[in-house]
């Protein structure tokens, strides 16, 4: 008996469906993978957000401009990366330089792309937050700093990513 065209076509993607399916059901209904495919580690699944009607909004576009501030509190040193683009690459321009400056135990405060980063020091510890301007990681950090009970929080270091839009 000869089977029509369509058949073969069917019988085809019955046995591909499954393989697209399995590849596409990493994150559970109503999320979207947030992690880059091919990137070490756990996948991150992410909500997908909507606007005040209901309607899908897309999720934002992935960064192209990274950076990062790295401190040592014990030496007091702290250092910046800007317009790298990676947040791998950022975060070790950052701990490089802050190596370059005379730090000897340099760690990574905060990464941030395509936005600005603000490191705050209390007299107890360092606060870092990330947001979409300065003014706004600003307030983040010294908000998270204040809300920690004390009154000593003083800005140390706010950078953008790009450094071409710094707002």
């Amino acid at each position: 008996m000869r089977r029509p065209p369509w058949w073969y076509v069917a019988a085809i993607g019955t046995q591909l469906l499954p393989s697209c399916v399995l590849a596409q059901s990493t994150c559970p209904p109503g999320k979207y993978q947030a992690t880059p495919a091919g990137i070490p580690g756990p996948v991150i699944c992410a909500p997908i957000a909507h606007d005040r009607y209901g309607r899908v909004v897309a999720p934002p576009p992935r960064a192209s401009h990274w950076g990062a501030i790295a401190s040592d509190r014990t030496a007091n040193h702290v250092a910046t990366s800007d317009d790298l683009p990676t947040k791998q690459d950022a975060e070790k321009a950052a701990l490089a330089s802050c190596g370059e400056s005379g730090g000897v135990a340099c760690s990574v405060a905060i990464a941030y792309g395509n936005g600005c980063g603000a490191l705050v020091a209390s007299a107890r510890d360092l606060v870092a937050s990330a947001d979409v301007t300065k003014k706004f990681a600003r307030e983040a950090a010294m908000h998270q700093c204040s809300s920690n009970s004390d009154a000593h929080c003083h800005v140390v270091l706010v950078a953008c990513s790009d450094p071409s839009s710094d707002h």
